[in-house]
């Protein structure tokens, strides 16, 4: 189908006089290249009595609408899909700062302890070798 399209156009091109532009036969006349031309903006019972031109702007724009509404919904939902990760981390989230003070506070607690129990320890050796 390409090819004899392809091959109609090169023979236009090259000798656009075998195009009959007049109805009557008349040199010159250009009635048919100007319904032709017409055809564009005529109205069409298949396309509700719109033109061709005419459905091509409605397409265009029923198009770009969708695609801009496409667009938003994907934004909303990035936005809504965000705000949900963020609550998620603040309700379970671990702050890794609190847990390194957490940490340091507990092995301060183990040493105090372990310290407590070498001097109770040496006191209790220091008591009983008095005895």
């Amino acid at each position: 189908m390409r090819a004899k399209a392809a091959a109609f156009v090169e023979v236009i091109a090259n000798d656009a006089s075998d195009i009959e532009t007049s109805s009557t036969g008349v040199s010159g006349g250009n009635d048919l290249a100007l319904a032709l031309a017409a055809l564009d903006e005529a109205a069409i019972a298949e396309l509700d009595d719109t033109s061709i031109a005419g459905f091509y702007r409605e397409l265009v724009a029923a198009i770009g609408s969708q695609s801009a509404e496409a667009e938003q919904r994907r934004d909303t939902s990035r936005l809504v899909l965000t705000q949900l990760e963020e609550r998620r981390a603040s309700i379970s989230g671990v702050s890794l700062d609190e847990e390194a003070t957490n940490l340091i506070m507990f092995e301060r607690a183990y040493q105090a302890a372990a310290r407590y129990v070498q001097v109770v320890d040496e006191l209790l050796d220091t008591l009983i070798r008095g005895l």
